[in-house]
């Protein structure tokens, strides 16, 4: 029998019913001779038929098919890309896994990296990072300088020498009075023989110079404190010993009186202003402080900072200690 043709309307009294079907473009039907029910096939294959089910669009571009599974990421990169992954399933175009498949946007994931000093990197950023945390002028920090990268897991740039996130450049070695050492925080207070002299950031216990008040050999410099100091350096000198004594061992002394001075020169002096707070490094201005100097055999320089006086006291006296080193 003949096809019956777009849009006409096919009209057939089967059973004693009557079955009205509107034919769509390009669908052909074959009417049998004696049929019991129609038969309708869709155009290009239908849900559920041979055609299979609809394709699913993926966060990051690109379609899945029916059926299909994939694997998404949180995160492009991350110390530990399992917790950060999803699986995917296809079905008839809804993508199924997890509670918001869309939020796994990354088709891959590139594993973290640690620093040395802590802390990390995901893949593909860089960190700067230095072989030293302290630099003393004319050293810079830009010397000590690198760069680390992370690749897929490893820090990449030489990580055993550059093991350090910061970097600063120590002022007290190049710095005006006042200047504070980033090592030890100790403070630069003046030059004395062409030396730089630093004062500890704060005072050791008073005690007396030497237990006695008889003379002690090779203690009469004025601007040599560590011969002095080094002279001395035994329980009868309680002074210098505490001084010689102060970690780490053998770098520090007690001033001699010159420079003992270097403090009121370089702070309370009124013209020109001082650069050195003493009040805010603890010095006690109206007390005494020992200098290393013997003057004469029985006694010691002493200094006071309210009004710059410099006596001599009894060496067993006791008085306030403050160290220097160079």
């Amino acid at each position: 029998m003949d096809n019956i043709s777009q849009s006409r309307k096919v009209r057939q009294f089967l059973l004693g019913g009557c079955v009205s079907l509107a034919v769509t473009a390009a669908t052909v039907i074959p009417l049998p001779v004696s049929a019991q029910t129609w038969k309708l096939v869709s155009p290009g294959g239908g849900g559920g038929g041979s055609g299979g089910g609809a394709s699913c669009g993926l966060p990051w571009g690109g379609t899945l098919a029916h059926g299909g599974t994939s694997t998404g990421y949180k995160a492009e990169g991350h110390a530990d890309c399992n917790s950060v992954k999803q699986s995917f399933v296809c079905s008839n175009g809804v993508l199924m896994g997890g509670n918001n498949p869309y939020e796994y946007v990354y088709p891959s994931c590139f594993f973290g990296c640690t620093l040395p000093w802590g802390g990390g990197l995901i893949h593909g950023q860089t960190a700067t990072a230095y072989s030293s945390e302290n630099r003393n002028p004319p050293q810079t920090c830009t010397q000590v300088q690198g760069t680390l990268t992370c690749n897929n897991g490893t820090v990449e740039g030489n990580p055993g020498l550059y093991q350090y996130a910061s970097c600063t450049e120590n002022p007290c070695l190049s710095g005006p009075p006042g200047s504070v050492c980033t090592t030890d925080n100790a403070i630069y207070i003046g030059t004395v023989g062409g030396s730089r002299i630093y004062a500890a950031p704060s005072d050791n216990a008073s005690t007396n110079w030497k237990a006695s008040n008889d003379g002690t050999a090779n203690t009469q410099s004025d601007t040599d404190g560590f011969a002095n100091t080094y002279a001395m350096n035994n329980t009868s000198h309680p002074a210098a010993r505490s001084c010689a004594t102060k970690a780490p061992a053998g770098t520090w002394y007690l001033p001699a009186k010159s420079e003992l001075a270097l403090l009121w020169d370089n702070g309370n002096r009124k013209s020109p202003p001082g650069q050195i707070n003493l009040t805010g490094i603890g010095i006690h201005a109206s007390d005494y402080y020992w200098s290393s100097t013997e003057y004469p055999s029985s006694h010691a320089w002493i200094q006071r900072f309210s009004d710059s006086a410099q006596n001599v006291g009894y060496k067993v006296y006791t008085r306030i200690v403050r160290c220097v080193r160079r």
